[in-house]
């Protein structure tokens, strides 16, 4: 199932668990304005969270809301 759309038409909490019901494993990338963002997870399990060229804390990496994501490397 590939998902693609605006971080505004989902809450976190819904899309985590859309990714943890499905069970998917991967990384979804958030695009910002000014950097990118990668989430991973394995099983539907939150693994690793980087934001730009360095790591960042998952609040961060979140709470960018003029984020758009694309799933294309996330799998079953």
């Amino acid at each position: 199932m590939a998902l693609k759309g605006n971080l505004r038409d989902f809450t976190v909490t819904q899309l985590f668990n859309l990714v943890n019901l499905a069970k998917k494993t991967g990384t979804l990338t958030v695009e910002g304005p000014d950097e990118v963002a990668w989430i991973s997870f394995n099983k539907g399990k939150l693994i690793y969270a980087q934001m730009g060229k360095g790591d960042s804390s998952l609040t961060n990496v979140l709470t960018n809301r003029k984020a758009s994501y694309n799933d294309k490397r996330t799998r079953q």
